[in-house]
């Protein structure tokens, strides 16, 4: 260096040049090789490069991946705004979250919302809840766009019965519906629920955008279970959202029979070196506040009852997690019913859930591999209704039961009182087909040559999943179609369809 230059391959001096200098088109190609952390920071080094901080092209580079091209219904109609207020804090947000809520779970989904639409909503971020039609609550009347074609309705036939199509219904499973949690917007919460859905309603527009939780009203006659409910049908209430650091907290139940550790969750694979497939430790947390998980202490000894659910430090770490807390006490949309009581006070925990489609491939086909059966499954458990699971091929060493090869596995996202979310449900061994050990997938598939057939194991346990009160049935398995499974379960003497996640039913 010499008197304020630099030696420069160039020639012999050059006047010494920064960011500053540089002309804006540059300057914006230069940003867009940085994330947006970075972006922010560097047109925060000084005033110079603090007068391109508004500039709309900057943003909208960084909105594009979110699919906003365009801020006409977003408030502020700013690429700026949209971006750093509300996109770069809670984009991470978009997509699927499984519940550890005991026995039964949820799942929630996050979506982004451009605005304008039928209920002309401006822009912003929608909770959805996963919602299944339950037992006794018109399962039995649900239409039949849920069902493919090598589904069970030629059983029925034009004549069918009402106990026939009831088994049906039962043993098919149904895709969810969407209903309504939670905004993220920057429009105020109207003061009146029925003027949210109106489309001339005045809104006060924040400068942040508000989070607001939205309950059913206690006299709607809709069934939150089924439908995706009018907007102007909810509640609104205050909600916050935070995002745990790691901790070890778990569940415990006390029973009768004494205490039993409820399943980890999300549950690890038996070599304990990595999670479920389903946990998506790919994406990023949401960059809100960070909060600590309470620790739990064991007060409780021996046999009780009412059986009650208590926090219990758990044997394995819990990753961070999103932590939804309501001004509503026990919200629904986070509190599935089950029958026990629930005494730990911290509020359930969301965690990152794969949410890729795979395509599948037809049995019959050369191609077709245990590997093509990975990803979201629905499957149906009877009286407990429609299921959400997790199918994974592992490799499994060899012992006294199997020689080495891949075990197709598939894991309870939400569960029931019987078997609960976070444990398998049944597996098999995919390195060689076998003859099945009944007829009753005979009865209900049209041609098994068709099919890829195995044997396997299932869980079955009494009402609570107690330590002792679990136990294996025997399966035959039949994957009929590329998106469907058809499985025999000897002990409870009926054939369950699964079928392949392909999205929410709107």
């Amino acid at each position: 260096m010499n008197g304020g230059h630099v030696l420069c391959a160039a020639g012999p001096y050059c006047p010494q040049r920064s960011l500053t200098d540089l002309p804006f088109d540059c300057l914006q190609h230069v940003l867009s090789y940085l994330s947006a952390v970075d972006v922010i920071s560097t047109l925060s080094t000084c005033r110079s490069l603090a007068r391109w901080r508004p500039e709309e092209s900057i943003w909208r580079r960084l909105c594009l991946p979110y699919g906003v091209s365009e801020v006409a219904h977003f408030p502020h109609k700013s690429f700026y705004a949209t971006y750093t207020r509300l996109l770069h804090p809670y984009g991470g947000l978009l997509g699927l979250w499984a519940s550890d809520m005991p026995y039964k779970g949820n799942v929630l989904e996050f979506r982004l919302d451009l605005g304008g639409g039928k209920e002309g909503t401006l822009g912003g971020i929608w909770g959805y809840v996963w919602r299944f039609p339950e037992f006794g609550a018109g399962l039995e009347n649900q239409d039949d766009s849920d069902l493919d074609a090598d589904d069970s309705l030629h059983v029925i036939g034009p004549g069918g019965n009402h106990v026939q199509q009831m088994n049906v219904a039962l043993n098919v499973p149904h895709r969810p519906r969407l209903s309504r949690m939670l905004r993220i917007g920057f429009e105020l919460p109207p003061p009146l629920p029925d003027r949210i859905g109106e489309h001339n309603a005045e809104h006060t527009i924040a400068a942040v955008p508000q989070l607001t939780c939205y309950a059913p009203e206690e006299h709607n006659t809709t069934n939150p279970l089924s439908a995706h409910m009018p907007i102007d049908t909810l509640r609104p209430h205050g909600v916050r959202l935070s995002v745990t650091r790691e901790s070890a907290e778990g569940y415990v139940v006390a029973h009768p029979y004494g205490t039993s550790t409820h399943p980890s969750f999300p549950p690890r694979q038996p070599s304990l070196d990595r999670f479920c497939g389903w946990y998506d430790n790919t994406r990023p947390m949401p960059r809100l506040r960070t909060v600590t998980v309470p620790e739990s202490v064991d007060k409780f000894h021996g046999p009780r009852y009412p059986i009650t659910i208590h926090g219990s430090p758990s044997e394995l770490p819990v990753p961070p997690a999103l932590y939804i807390s309501c001004s509503e006490d026990r919200c629904r949309h986070h509190y599935p019913h089950i029958p026990f009581q629930l005494k730990r006070t911290f509020p359930p925990l969301y965690f990152p859930l794969h949410a890729s489609v795979q395509k599948g491939i037809p049995p019959a086909d050369p191609g077709w591999t245990p590997e093509s059966l990975t990803g979201l499954w629905l499957g149906a458990y009877g009286p407990h209704g429609t299921e959400v699971l997790y199918i994974e091929c592992v490799q499994e060493e060899a012992n006294d039961w199997h020689e080495q090869g891949k075990m197709v596995r598939a894991t309870k996202i939400t569960g029931d009182v019987n078997v609960p979310r976070g444990t398998w449900t049944w597996m098999f061994y995919a390195q060689q087909e076998a003859e099945l050990m009944s007829d009753q997938l005979a009865d209900v598939v049209p041609d098994l040559s068709l099919c890829r057939l195995f044997t396997g194991q299932g869980m079955t346990s009494s009402h609570g999943y107690f330590d002792g009160r679990q136990a294996l049935s025997f399966l035959d398995v039949a994957v009929t179609g590329p998106n469907t499974i058809k499985i025999d379960w000897h002990d409870l003497d009926h054939v369950s369809t699964y079928r392949r996640f392909r999205g929410p039913k709107l």
